[in-house]
């Protein structure tokens, strides 16, 4: 130990760094510091910052000029959105995750039979049952007579 130089090994006592102070630094982004210690000292007062307040300072909204919006409200740093429910079982909602999407459907087999079919409005007669033109009701006069 008695052996160990402890001198300056450039013999210059001003270039010698003693704390994060005295450490240059190039500032990127949002940050002004020129130096290490106090970039750190800045870093630390926006942490500081983003812990004192209530979630972040993001926005969401409903867009679209009709229909109804999922956003319900944001808590904290949670943006809540309600759910999709189908209202009866005439209606199918699935989530479909592989596409990012939520697939709603009329559930053909709920449908009542009283609903006509495209084929049975096609085929529905709308001649005039005995071909005669004189006997139509053609006023409200004619009802209530």
């Amino acid at each position: 130990v008695d052996a160990l130089d402890t001198d300056d090994a450039d013999a210059d006592p001003l270039n010698e760094i003693q704390d994060a102070s005295e450490v240059a630094f190039s500032p990127t982004g949002n940050t002004s510091s020129t130096d290490v210690q106090a970039a750190i000292v800045e870093l630390q007062t926006d942490i500081d910052g983003f812990a004192a307040v209530a979630g972040q300072t993001n926005t969401a909204s409903n867009v679209g000029t009709s229909g109804v919006g999922t956003f319900a409200r944001k808590t904290g740093a949670d943006l809540e959105f309600k759910n999709i429910n189908a209202g009866s079982n005439r209606i199918t909602i699935t989530d479909d995750t592989g596409n990012d999407e939520i697939d709603i459907d009329i559930n053909d087999a709920a449908l009542d039979a009283t609903f006509a079919t495209d084929a049975e409005l096609s085929a529905l007669d709308t001649d005039d049952a005995d071909a005669d033109p004189l006997n139509e009701i053609q006023n409200i006069e004619e009802v209530l007579a």
